[in-house]
């Protein structure tokens, strides 16, 4: 039995076929879904269990329709980071800033500095996978780090690198300070994350 292949039959496999190769590759490209923001503490709780940090939320704020703070402790009932994430209509804006203390258990140490990371990635969403912004800031890190002094002496920092990118439309913000002048990343605190993306 012949079958009967008309211009018509050919078009609708190719359409399928296009549909089906869109599908994937954006499943592929963004396989962290965009979770809506303001953020909503179960989906905090579930990101930092999903990103390894052992942190609780001890507050939560509501600023204003649409802005939303919260606060984090470590494992030893310190503040260690306050989250706040805001959408608007022009703007999606998360933005993880790190307390900073005399007491370096305050700060979050080096080893644990990809998983902040990662929390921010899936705490935003739209990347390819939670290591995409960490990966991208160690491959990265010698040709867009910016090293500046910090003017004046009420700042407990001497110079503040900042790491800027954009991936997947989403311009990605590391910020880091340094006691001392020359340290380097070896001797940075983790100061900020910000991911922002400015809405069409």
């Amino acid at each position: 039995m012949r079958i009967k292949i008309t211009t018509k039959n050919i078009i609708i496999v190719i359409i399928t076929l296009c549909i089906g190769v869109i599908i994937l590759c954006s499943y592929k490209y963004y396989s962290i879904p965009m979770l809506p923001f303001p953020l909503q503490k179960n989906a905090l709780e579930n990101a930092l269990s999903a990103s390894g940090l052992d942190w609780v939320v001890a507050k939560e704020e509501i600023l204003k329709d649409g802005h939303v703070l919260f606060w984090l402790d470590n494992t030893q009932g310190q503040p260690s980071a306050i989250v706040s994430s805001l959408e608007s209509k022009d703007k999606r804006i998360l933005q993880i800033n790190f307390l900073s203390s005399k007491d370096p258990k305050s700060n979050i140490p080096q080893e644990d500095w990809k998983k902040a990371i990662q929390l921010a990635t899936i705490l935003y969403g739209g990347f390819k996978n939670s290591s995409e912004v960490y990966d991208n800031f160690r491959q990265t890190y010698n040709e867009k780090a910016v090293i500046d002094d910090v003017p004046g002496s009420l700042s407990e920092f001497r110079e503040r690198i900042r790491w800027e990118n954009e991936l997947n439309d989403i311009k990605c913000f590391l910020g880091f300070g340094v006691r001392k002048k020359g340290a380097g990343l070896a001797e940075a605190e983790f100061v900020s994350i910000i991911f922002s993306k400015t809405k069409d």
